[in-house]
């Protein structure tokens, strides 16, 4: 088909439209995050929250634990036990720990010798342990005298003071110099020694002799130490002794200041033998009391609970244990005497 030229009057050609707009040719996908790499971001915000969320929790965890954490004061008499928990060494008397609560084994452990406390320890509570050790052996710092006479059976002085009668042996005098002295109804003898430090001096003295008695011995017992004393003088010490007195009646007294008691005896010493002595404890009255309550174990036998009133036991020291189920135990040594009431308390909750 022909179509008319221009101009011509014929059908025009069609209109091609509104001429277009400028077009920012660069291209628009460079300028947005690759997906990828948006996830990840993502990803890496959310684990750094979590992990700041866990080691918050995991913070609080461990503040919550030690706020529930008891407290154990461990102390010993002389000090510097080695303090034992669980088996592991935590060190040396006095000492505070900071323990889980719950049950455990306390061992307290000083040379060979070893003490075990088993106890159990409430949440945020307070226990505490005291325990007394044997003293450890001393050197004398004095020296000492070994005194015989001939007769035997002489009273012998040391510095003025009665100290028995001879055969004796003296240990504890200070290292420096003593007059000692012997006398019988028949005569008497005096010497000066001069100790040195943990030294022993042994002297013999002759005295007169004549044709009165002969000497025999008293062997004295007895569960605590007491003096043995003729005519306001003491003739002997300690837990066990033997000592030679003249053949004849005496009237002795067996004393113990400390614990209160006084017995006299009055006995015939026979010629070479022996007489003996024993001391039979009397009993005195002991109250036991403890916070909030416990059971009391004296000298390993269990006496009851608290409150205990009017308890009979032998004058003497005693090992008493308080036990609680939940505050654990507590050890005290109380020294019973014949006056009057003797009481021991403990505080378990302190």
């Amino acid at each position: 088909m022909a179509f008319a030229a221009e101009g011509s009057g014929g059908a025009t050609a069609p209109d091609a439209g509104p001429a277009p707009r400028d077009v920012d040719h660069r291209d628009h996908r460079q300028l947005r995050m690759p997906r990828p790499a948006l996830a990840a971001g993502i990803l890496a915000a959310a684990a750094l929250g979590a992990g700041a969320v866990l080691v918050y929790a995991r913070w609080d965890q461990l503040q919550a634990a030690e706020r529930h954490q008891g407290r154990l004061t461990v102390d010993t008499r002389p000090a510097g036990v080695a303090v034992v928990v669980d088996g592991l060494e935590r060190g040396k008397t006095p000492i505070t720990l900071s323990l889980d609560p719950g049950s455990h084994k306390l061992a307290l452990r000083r040379g060979t010798e070893e003490r075990v406390v088993p106890f159990t320890l409430a949440a945020g509570g307070e226990l505490g342990q005291y325990l007394e050790f044997t003293p450890q052996d001393v050197v004398p710092a004095g020296g000492r005298v070994m005194i015989t006479t001939d007769p035997p059976g002489a009273r012998v002085r040391i510095d003025g003071e009665a100290r028995g009668v001879s055969p004796l042996t003296v240990s504890d005098l200070a290292a420096a110099e003593h007059k000692i002295a012997v006398s019988t109804e028949n005569g008497s003898a005096d010497r000066t020694v001069v100790l040195e430090p943990g030294a022993t001096v042994s002297l013999v003295f002759s005295l007169p002799k004549t044709s009165a008695p002969a000497a025999g011995w008293v062997a004295l017992t007895s569960p605590f130490d007491v003096q043995l004393l003729e005519g306001g003088s003491v003739v002997g010490t300690g837990r066990a002794s033997k000592v030679m007195l003249p053949a004849g009646r005496h009237d002795l007294e067996v004393v113990s200041e400390p614990l209160d008691f006084h017995d006299s005896r009055s006995i015939e010493v026979t010629a070479g033998k022996v007489t003996t002595i024993r001391v039979d404890p009397p009993k005195g009255a002991v109250s036991a009391n403890a916070r909030p309550w416990a059971d009391v174990i004296i000298d390993g036998t269990n006496v009851g609970q608290t409150p205990i009133a009017n308890l009979s036991l032998p004058i003497g020291t005693h090992q008493v244990l308080f036990r609680h189920p939940q505050y654990g135990e507590r050890t005290q040594t109380i020294v019973v005497t014949a006056r009057g009431l003797n009481r021991v308390a403990v505080d378990l909750t302190k």
